[in-house]
């Protein structure tokens, strides 16, 4: 839900940008970076290990380019947002799958 959340506040910030809606484009990137600094915070770095090191590594990326966005007015870099976020919750979604089917408990 996180994930979805995001990329609709994302899509909307460049809706917004694009009609030059300074206000409500900041107010949506806002909303998208509060989103990955909940994920940033609901890591688990005992259980998670390597792969919570590495999402927090990937969420700090992504939400210092969604800042640069704010700031350049560039809408290349929610883009690039966007795609990282489809593909985390892809990830997600096909590790649940997995789980689902044979009983595991995921590591992050």
């Amino acid at each position: 839900m996180l994930y979805d959340g995001s990329i609709r506040h994302l899509c909307l910030a460049r809706e917004r940008m694009r009609s030059h809606d300074i206000g409500a484009r900041h107010e949506h990137l806002l909303r998208a970076q509060g989103i990955i600094a909940t994920l940033i915070g609901s890591l688990d770095h005992e259980k998670g290990g390597e792969v919570a090191a590495n999402l927090q590594r990937l969420y700090v990326y992504m939400y210092r380019r969604l800042v640069e966005a704010n700031l350049l007015d560039d809408p290349q870099r929610i883009d690039e947002v966007v795609q990282m976020m489809r593909e985390l919750r892809g990830c997600w979604e096909e590790a649940d799958a997995i789980e689902s089917r044979d009983g595991r408990v995921s590591a992050a």
